[in-house]
């Protein structure tokens, strides 16, 4: 599952070093994750090795949210 998590936040981690230098205004997340779609694509990256802690992720998806949501309920 580490290994996982290295491999997804990794390619956020690349994301952010491409935002920083070229000074984009895309998100660092969005370019993270095209990048971990272009290594699916291109086979780097096994599916496999990223399918669990993705499945994880996206069970859990509105624990991640939630707190965002109810700061801005108490703003308003």
């Amino acid at each position: 599952m580490i290994k996982q998590c290295a491999i997804i936040f990794g390619c956020l981690f690349v994301g952010e070093i491409v935002v920083f230098i070229t000074g984009i205004k895309i998100p660092a997340s969005i370019i993270g994750m095209l990048l971990l779609t272009g290594l699916l694509k291109l086979k780097f990256v096994k599916l496999r090795q990223v399918q669990a802690i993705s499945e994880f992720f996206v069970s859990n998806i509105s624990f991640f949210f939630h707190s965002s949501r109810r700061g801005n309920n108490v703003i308003f």
